[in-house]
């Protein structure tokens, strides 16, 4: 049996016909719209909050999450539904993603092996028989040719192209010529054009994120940055983290083959997208360079990743690799390549290897602490000789997720605050009315509430009797937990009422202990001082938008070094792009890579201790 259920979010509607049982979320995240699932589908995170018509029978687990007001208006959560009637499903506005680009130019040497000549070839004659490919070859100093480059040349001689051009020497005798353009890559003729018609050479480089993804178009020739233009990484469907999504394969045959799949089609719409910002198309692209963590890099392969997961957590490959762009079934030029940055460990991916190449870190006699802050936490600390990585399960805490009132830095999503005694002042994504807290402006108000005592260094919330008046009147005891209300119904878009709760105090200083906690490790690692640092690069989103002196005040960063951070921005797409414009920065990549030493932490019983005494502010 079959029925419609109808979707609408942000004046968009859709109707579809579906079998009975069929899942709600499965549904809708096949339907492209946005809803966030950060436990993908598991019903734990409480964040694939809809509106359902007519509503079913509350269960357990919303009960627990969702407040009463929610599930007496029909609020529910999607992944714990099957569809057994007609439905009318509303889900809250969605809206752009505020994306970490850096689309300021990347500086480094040109020399992307590729180059497009332009070349006159002698029409034959009955005293000179050498064939056209050879005159090619003798112009443009090649000794091989792609197929398809042959049959573009067969066109041209055949005129498909238009009429052969003239042209004269110095002989008395005036020759026809042919004017082509070629392109080239190393000694080996990749494409062919006519010369009025030659065409642009391009490349791209993307960083693809668990979360998001960012394109880069630059022209080869050049070095020159185009277009720059960013979306959603739509494997979020099958959960918020790399975990979730290895799960997804779990036990499922085809689920490694839908995450590929997911993101190859991702990938293919924002190269087509970003080469049409300069009238382009992909067949212009000649050369691709991928940064992402291991996990993102196997399922773009297709490749099991379940081992990852699991001890000894080791991957199927780490190292630089190189393809035609048919292997992966991505859109650029056939003749074209694709070259994926090398990992340094399964989880300490080929966007770390790109931020190392970003910032420098390696390459200097002093020692240099990166740090890339997400759900996955990965923290590098070296010099020229060696370097030290580790990765951290930070949660998904910085991104929104098993907060209360958490969200994405999506529209309305409050990206900073200031906490006073007697007011509270934010900022929002967009300017719009308040729809939850997002990463940035939960280190803001922690550690503004830490400033004035509201949160002990323990990470507890204060009697409301010791607190001053403005925030006693904010104090209140939901199902017998602590929290503080930031914004009442009417302050708050949706007409939902937001909070910080203890249980998102808590949820955080395991994130900040996490990272705190690798930094530590590293350090005894490498048996320095903190005065041995010399400079510390936060990348990453939502390292690029936390205020510094906070991430030093609530012992994520240590203070003695809140004068030597620098933040990086998006180190893995500037890594990308630097790769992309110099091949020989390959070899610079593989060396890094070599020299740096991978700590697993997750049977590290000095890490445990660390991570324990690292928890309090």
């Amino acid at each position: 049996m079959s029925y419609q259920i109808t979707i609408s979010q942000s004046g968009r509607e859709k109707i579809f016909q579906v079998e009975t049982g069929a899942d709600l979320l499965e549904i809708i995240n096949k339907s492209d719209f946005y809803l966030p699932s950060y436990c993908g589908g598991q019903g734990i995170c409480g964040k694939c909050r809809v509106l359902m018509r007519p509503e079913p029978e509350a269960k357990d687990p919303e009960r627990e999450m969702l407040s009463s007001q929610e599930i007496q208006v029909g609020v529910r959560l999607a992944c714990l539904h099957q569809v057994e009637s007609d439905l009318e499903i509303e889900i809250e506005e969605g809206g752009e993603i505020n994306i970490l680009t850096g689309e300021e130019e990347v500086s480094c040497s040109l020399s992307p092996g590729w180059q497009q000549s332009y070349l006159k070839i002698e029409e034959p004659e009955l005293y000179d028989q050498r064939s056209y490919l050879t005159r090619v070859f003798e112009k443009a100093g090649c000794r091989s040719i792609e197929p398809r480059a042959l049959d573009r040349l067969e066109d041209i001689v055949e005129g498909k192209f238009g009429p052969m051009g003239k042209g004269s020497d110095n002989n008395s005798r005036s020759k026809s010529t042919q004017a082509l353009a070629a392109v080239i890559q190393d000694e080996k003729v990749v494409d062919l054009r006519s010369a009025d018609r030659p065409g642009r050479l391009l490349g791209a480089a993307v960083d693809i994120g668990t979360t998001t993804l960012v394109f880069y178009l630059l022209d080869l020739e050049s070095g020159r940055q185009l277009a720059v233009d960013s979306a959603y990484n739509p494997q979020k469907k099958f959960g918020a983290d790399v975990i979730t999504r290895v799960q997804h394969t779990q036990g499922n045959p085809e689920g490694i083959n839908e995450l590929r799949d997911t993101l190859v089609k991702a990938l293919n719409r924002g190269l087509v997208d970003t080469a049409a910002k300069v009238g382009s198309g992909t067949d212009d692209i000649y050369r691709l360079t991928l940064a992402g963590n291991t996990i993102m890099l196997h399922t773009l392969l297709g490749k099991d990743c379940e081992k990852i997961a699991r001890s000894p957590f080791v991957p199927l490959f780490s190292e630089q690799l190189s393809f035609r762009p048919e292997a992966l079934s991505l859109k650029l030029n056939p003749g074209g390549e694709v070259e994926l940055l090398p990992s340094i460990s399964g989880y300490v991916g080929a966007d770390i290897t790109a931020d190392m190449l970003a910032t420098g870190v390696g390459d200097s006699p002093e020692y240099q602490l990166l740090i890339d802050i997400g759900t996955n936490g990965e923290i590098a600390l070296g010099r020229n000789d060696k370097i030290y990585a580790c990765s951290v399960a930070a949660g998904p805490s910085f991104e929104g997720g098993n907060i209360s009132s958490g969200m994405a830095a999506l529209p309305g999503a409050v990206d900073s605050f200031k906490v006073f005694d007697d007011d509270l002042e934010y900022t929002t994504i967009k300017k719009e009315k308040p729809r939850g807290i997002c990463g940035s402006g939960l280190l803001d108000l922690i550690g503004g509430l830490l400033e004035i005592g509201i949160i002990t260094e323990t990470g507890a919330l204060q009697q409301p009797g010791s607190m001053p008046e403005f925030w006693q009147k904010r104090y209140q005891e939901l199902e017998e937990v602590k929290a503080l209300k930031l914004f009442s119904e009417g302050e708050s878009q949706g007409e939902r009422e937001i909070y910080l709760t203890q249980k998102d105090i808590r949820q955080f200083q395991l994130a900040k202990g996490a990272i705190r906690a690798g930094i530590e490790i590293l350090q005894q690692e490498a048996d320095i001082s903190k005065e041995e640092i010399k400079d510390v690069y936060l990348v990453g989103g939502f390292a690029n938008y936390l205020a510094p002196e906070m991430a030093c005040r609530i012992g994520m960063v240590p203070e003695v070094l809140s004068d030597r951070i620098q933040q990086a921005g998006n180190g893995a797409g500037a890594g990308a792009r630097m790769m992309l414009l110099n091949r020989k920065l390959a070899e610079k990549a593989r060396e890094l890579k070599e020299k740096t030493s991978y700590l697993e932490l997750s049977s590290n019983m000095k890490f445990q201790e660390e991570f324990t005494s690292q928890m309090s502010f």
